[in-house]
């Protein structure tokens, strides 16, 4: 073997070796990477088991939110119907003479007096006329004049 030669086969034993070294700096970030693509690979089912469980608690949330919904509504439903049961057992204000149910207008509508006593508009007109023009009242018998309305009595029992 010649100078030649032994030149050729040392440059080509050093390629060898700078590929060698390449080739193993290949195989290991190959293997990087493969353990990367692994994890990434793992990562990506968590995400998906993640994503499947929120879905799952999203629709069971749904669910719950439009059964709270039904129960408030049958709830406020009844407390409404109850509420209005107990309202007509009430009994309605009345003139403590005639004793008959103020009404939103005409004769029983509800007057007050000066002293605050309130009778309907068809007692006091009777009132007035018997004692002519001068006017007591029939609880406490103080001398009054009429106020006006008793809004209090028509806003709450309209009729």
């Amino acid at each position: 073997m010649g100078d030649d030669d032994r030149c050729k086969t040392g440059i080509l034993i050093r390629c060898l070796g700078d590929l060698q070294e390449m080739e193993d700096g290949y195989l290991r970030k190959m293997e990087v990477m493969e353990k990367e693509q692994v994890a990434a690979e793992k990562r990506l089912v968590e995400c998906r088991e993640d994503v499947a469980k929120l879905r799952a608690e999203n629709a069971q949330l749904a669910t719950d939110i439009d059964n709270l919904k039904t129960a408030t509504e049958n709830t406020g439903n009844a407390e409404i119907a109850q509420l209005r049961t107990e309202l007509s057992a009430v009994p309605r204000p009345c003139c403590a003479v005639c004793l008959d149910s103020y009404a939103s207008r005409g004769p029983k509508k509800p007057k007050v007096f000066s002293c605050l006593h309130t009778y309907c508009d068809a007692c006091i007109r009777e009132i007035s006329s018997r004692h002519n023009g001068e006017m007591k009242c029939p609880e406490c018998v103080a001398d009054v004049r009429i106020l006006g309305t008793n809004f209090g009595i028509t806003n709450a029992f309209r009729s």
